[in-house]
């Protein structure tokens, strides 16, 4: 989307015997996602009673290394600067799977499930060394569409979409992989495939699913670790 700036809480639970080492570690790897605002978790008024039990550290005044946090923030800053005229090329989208959490009953057995195995699914992704984009499909409602084979989303172009477990995929998003898959593009089920559009049965999907599962490659629902391969 053309946009030099974006802003992600950090640092939150890091613990008070956290260093400038490992927050530089924590922020470069926000960086590598193109993150180029830090929103340091938290500065505080006071520390009394509660509120220093509130995901510590703080960066503030209280910390005995405040005065020395300069050198940190100045390295932090140099990366950030080099990143916003950085151009990203990621190798595939990775749909969020936070619209099928929406329907599920807040910390029941399946939606703990789905966030489980969607962040193990990003950490393997990051420690094998992929780069990709993260798929909102409120987002993909305004801005997705399938060009050339491609799946477009701002100015990015993926050949390639993940679909991590999880029961249901909004009813766009269903049409955007259904024309994207027609166009030839390729798209990997992680673990599981969804059953629903909108959490309703959906035609569309099932036609989706069946053709997939005619490929001479046969049902690609893949486990990560052959992902990953």
């Amino acid at each position: 989307f053309e946009k030099k700036y974006a802003l992600c809480e950090i640092f939150g639970g890091a613990g008070w015997d956290t260093d400038f080492n490992r927050m530089l570690w924590a922020w470069k790897e926000n960086a590598l996602q193109g993150i180029t605002i830090p929103c340091l978790h938290l500065a505080a008024y006071s520390l009394r009673g509660e509120r220093k039990f509130d995901y510590p550290g703080v960066f503030s005044y209280q910390q005995p290394w405040w005065p020395q946090s300069r050198a940190l923030f100045s390295e932090m800053e140099e990366l950030a600067s080099f990143f916003r005229d950085f151009r990203f090329k990621n190798d595939f989208l990775v749909i969020s799977p936070t619209s099928a959490l929406g329907g599920l009953p807040y910390q029941n057995a399946q939606s703990q499930g789905i966030c489980s195995g969607f962040r193990q699914l990003l950490e393997e992704l990051d420690d094998a060394q992929f780069s990709y984009d993260l798929g909102d499909e409120s987002l993909m409602r305004e801005s997705a569409c399938v060009e050339k084979g491609e799946m477009v989303l701002g100015r990015m172009r993926y050949k390639i979409v993940v679909v991590p477990d999880c029961l249901s995929l909004e009813p766009h998003t269903v049409g955007l992989l259904s024309a994207f898959y027609k166009a030839g593009g390729k798209i990997l089920f992680i673990n599981g495939y969804p059953r629903y559009a909108g959490y309703r049965p959906s035609g569309e999907l099932d036609e989706l699913l069946q053709a997939m599962r005619r490929e001479e490659n046969g049902w690609i629902t893949f486990p990560k670790k052959k992902i990953l391969q």
